[in-house]
């Protein structure tokens, strides 16, 4: 399967250093991917946000369905 163009640039952002990584994440990520990529792109959101401390995924909190981003 090929990945969508949001689906690849999320996973570059998230290993990202310095100024890449300060230009932060594209806010309308979850409405471009695909659907069937959805599931593994908010496990990544919630890993990367709980467990290595990048407040920078808080953006996607409020859209997750798979995980409750709000509580």
């Amino acid at each position: 399967m090929n990945h969508s163009d949001a689906y690849n640039d999320f996973k570059q952002q998230l290993k990202a250093t310095g100024r890449q990584k300060m230009e932060g994440y594209y806010p309308g990520l979850l409405d471009r991917i695909y659907e069937e990529e959805r599931k593994e792109v908010e496990k990544d959101i919630w890993r990367y946000f709980v467990r290595k401390d990048d407040t920078g995924l808080a953006v996607f909190m409020p859209y997750l369905k798979e995980y409750d981003g709000i509580g």
